[in-house]
């Protein structure tokens, strides 16, 4: 509500493409990318190209109704 989040740097999620904040006020750095608070990054990595299937397949019965710009702009695996 303040606009501390307006001032901060983020990164983008490689396969879902939402925003994620390199650091924000009262908020551990290690939890803010969800990558880094699993033990094992591979399988974070497993798990996440799994999920962006999931969706991709999910979206399937959509597609026919969509335009490219919206399936487009679902989640991907990024290789």
């Amino acid at each position: 509500l303040e606009g501390d989040l307006n001032k901060i740097e983020y990164q983008t999620h490689d396969s879902f493409g939402i925003q994620i904040p390199k650091s924000c006020p009262d908020v551990p750095n290690a939890i803010l990318n969800p990558r880094d608070t699993w033990p094992n990054e591979k399988e974070y990595d497993a798990t996440c190209q799994n999920l962006v299937k999931l969706f991709q397949e999910n979206f399937q019965q959509y597609a026919k109704q969509s335009g490219a710009d919206i399936a487009n702009a679902g989640p991907s695996i990024k290789t």
